[in-house]
């Protein structure tokens, strides 16, 4: 477990960093998406997200980006062993420690199907990435994690409606409160929610970046 005695400093970073970031994904995904034609998967579209973001000089002065980081955990012998893959986080530029990263889990929203109507996936979205911060198999005693969700179709408004139902309805999201509105656009909607980590009694914030894959 991570010593967050300094947890705001922490938070306001974290803050800071995700600000950073938004914009150049706002910016990039469209393009991301494009280039892979009908073949689309989570995995295909992060790793063009995070190469395009990683070509940018300004990011590059300000934060270090990992595709798949494996996050440890110690047994009671102290040997290390992997709790997952992280679809890609960034660190702070500078940082050496590991343990300190901004997590970014990453989803698919409003995909449709070869035959048939659009598939929301927002019950995907709380229960195999909300759930997996909420749980501490990531971003185990950080303040702040990013679920990062690709909207297919561009509504990102109906993404943001069924993503926030989803959210109070599911007891995997353990939400404190209500979400709280950052920033919107045609291209995103963001917003930041608590949720309740039973395993440490500590809670943990989620930025919730919702950005459209078409222009």
């Amino acid at each position: 477990m991570i010593d967050n005695s300094d947890g705001c400093g922490l938070l306001d970073d974290f803050r800071i960093l995700s600000d950073r970031l938004l914009p150049h994904i706002v910016r990039l995904l469209p393009s991301c998406v494009r280039t892979l034609g009908g073949e689309l998967s989570e995995d295909a579209i992060t790793r063009n997200l995070v190469s395009g973001l990683a070509k940018s000089p300004e990011l590059r002065r300000v934060a270090d980006l990992q595709y798949h980081f494996e996050p440890f955990r110690a047994d009671d012998r102290g040997n290390q062993w992997s709790t997952g893959q992280i679809d890609f986080i960034a660190q702070p530029f500078g940082v050496r420690n590991r343990e300190l990263y901004l997590a970014y889990e990453c989803k698919r929203l409003n995909v449709r199907g070869s035959a048939g109507p659009r598939r929301s996936k927002a019950a995907e979205y709380v229960k195999v990435g909300v759930a997996r911060f909420v749980t501490e198999q990531y971003s185990a005693g950080l303040p702040l994690a990013c679920m990062l969700g690709y909207v297919e179709d561009g509504d990102v408004h109906m993404a943001n409606r069924k993503v926030r139902q989803k959210i109070d309805d599911l007891s995997e999201a353990s939400v404190i409160g209500l979400p709280i509105a950052l920033s919107e656009d045609a291209h995103h909607i963001q917003f930041e929610t608590v949720h309740s980590r039973e395993s440490s009694n500590q809670s943990i914030r989620i930025r919730h970046q919702l950005v459209s894959c078409i222009l």
